[in-house]
């Protein structure tokens, strides 16, 4: 009988490489070193909103038709958590984002608008990681677009922000900030990784394996 698998979880809340995670990436050319791409600090709204980051700013920035504000919005809602409850923990605005377990990183890529494949990578030996729950991730877009609802929205994004950067005991989905280079070593492919874990059988091992139990 197939034992259940039970999703892989990083002990510890914080730590050091060597260690194995998993990252889901586009398909476009990717290195296998990969580099934090900081992509938030690289946007215009970000630009503005460190410099001033009020919901009246928030709001004339979309007024404006300023990209990706609500993301930007939320990233700095986070961030100011982590400065207050989890400041030992690494910034997701200079992180990659990676997963600990394989089948949660293939899980990611049927949310992304994109084309992505999973790698297994390596977070070298002394790059700094930490598990936090995605779960509690997402981009909580204003309900109106003015200042009051860039407010309302700042409130819930930091409410989500604590149970992501201080998550109870049942992390539902651990993703992993790696805080540095991270070394892509093989891709993830579904079908061998079942076989792998011994999840999946062929028909002629199944056939086999009931001949066996019968005593034919």
């Amino acid at each position: 009988m197939v034992r259940p698998y039970r999703l892989r979880r990083l002990s510890a809340r914080i730590g050091q490489g060597p260690e194995t995670v998993y990252r889901a990436v586009s398909t476009d050319n990717q290195p296998l070193l990969q580099q934090p791409m900081k992509w938030v600090r690289l946007q215009g709204a970000y630009r503005a909103l460190a410099e001033c980051p009020t919901p009246r700013m928030a709001a004339a920035l979309a007024a404006a038709g300023v990209p990706n504000v609500a993301k930007v919005w939320t990233e700095l809602a986070y961030e100011a958590v982590r400065q207050q409850i989890a400041r030992e923990l690494p910034s997701r605005l200079d992180s990659l984002y990676a997963f600990a377990d394989p089948f949660e990183a293939l899980s990611f890529t049927e949310v992304t608008s994109g084309a992505h494949q999973v790698w297994e990578g390596e977070v070298p030996e002394g790059v700094t990681w930490a598990a936090v729950d995605m779960s509690a991730f997402g981009v909580v877009r204003p309900e109106t677009p003015d200042p009051a609802g860039y407010a309302e929205a700042w409130r819930r994004a930091t409410e989500q922000a604590r149970r992501y950067w201080v998550p109870g005991d049942e992390i539902q989905v651990q993703e992993i900030l790696v805080a540095g280079e991270l070394r892509l070593t093989r891709q993830v492919r579904l079908l061998p990784l079942l076989t792998e874990l011994g999840l999946l059988q062929s028909d002629d091992r199944s056939r086999r394996a009931r001949r066996r139990s019968s005593g034919s």
